[in-house]
């Protein structure tokens, strides 16, 4: 659900195509979390209730002792984040997207679920300002994307209505992590740069927000052996021979992907969800 600082650009050709092709990787039978209009990480449930792709969504609703009225998805993605909250708790969504594919197809499920009068989607960057106010503001790996995280996040701190709350969900950098990997990583996911928890602390302080809660997400994220990992390069390297630059950004992101599955396994990294009031 990734955005940028400008609603034009590489980052939004690059995720329409991740979306076109999730959507063909979903007709041959391999789903993702596109059934439920995601495009996060799956995480393990400890609850046979909650599906992989809401282990997130139920993890920031249970931050607040009352369900938001509104709620702001900044880097929408397919929708999945604004879905869950709509029809649990009847909150009414806004979502930003620099994809024109993806906001497409989000209008297109809402309208599905008989959610179009409860979420609306749209092509812009999460650092425009805006005037409408949100008891709920959700960044789930879309702060990656921006070349100021702290601007970014100071922006939609403004957005807050009084008691709002900011959840940033993100991979973090440990400061010993291999440069090798985070390199792989940058360059795989068009991610500017790669913070550590220290640089999300001080996003969060500089943009009025007290930090008031933290939960290290990575035991639920799903891993694969080493001996996976290094046959799947392989046949990423294989396939990137094609002559199809399309097919080659897909690629790039599936290698970048890999490089933070490395990261995790050596403690390189975390995926983590900071929330801020």
């Amino acid at each position: 659900m990734p955005e940028m600082s400008s609603p034009n650009g590489s980052l939004s050709q690059y995720y329409d195509r991740l979306s076109r092709y999730g959507a063909l990787a979903r007709l041959i039978g391999r789903d993702g979390g596109y059934g439920r209009a995601t495009v996060h990480r799956l995480l393990r449930s400890t609850d046979a209730a909650t599906d992989p792709a809401d282990v997130i969504h139920s993890r920031i609703a249970a931050l607040s002792s009352r369900p938001p009225g509104r709620l702001l998805d900044a880097g929408c993605g397919l929708g999945g984040t604004s879905f869950y909250f709509a029809q649990r708790f009847e909150t009414v969504c806004d979502g930003v997207t620099l994809s024109p594919a993806q906001a497409d197809a989000a209008s297109q499920a809402a309208a599905a679920r008989g959610l179009a009068d409860r979420c609306r989607f749209r092509v812009a960057s999460y650092d425009a300002p805006t005037e409408a106010r949100y008891d709920l503001i959700v960044a789930i790996e879309s702060l990656a994307h921006s070349a100021d995280p702290a601007a970014s996040l100071a922006n939609l701190a403004k957005a807050r209505a009084p008691g709002g709350r900011v959840v940033v969900v993100d991979d973090v950098r440990s400061v010993d992590a291999d440069p090798a990997d985070v390199a792989a990583f940058v360059a795989g996911w068009q991610a500017p740069g790669f913070r550590t928890r220290a640089d999300w602390v001080l996003a969060f302080e500089a943009a009025g927000l007290r930090l008031d809660a933290e939960h290290d997400l990575t035991p639920l994220v799903p891993q694969r052996g080493a001996l996976a990992r290094e046959a799947l390069l392989l046949a990423n390297r294989a396939a990137a021979l094609l002559p199809f630059a399309a097919w080659r950004g897909v690629l790039a992101s599936h290698r970048g992907g890999l490089a933070l599955e490395r990261l995790y396994a050596a403690g390189g990294a975390t995926y983590r969800l900071l929330a801020g009031v």
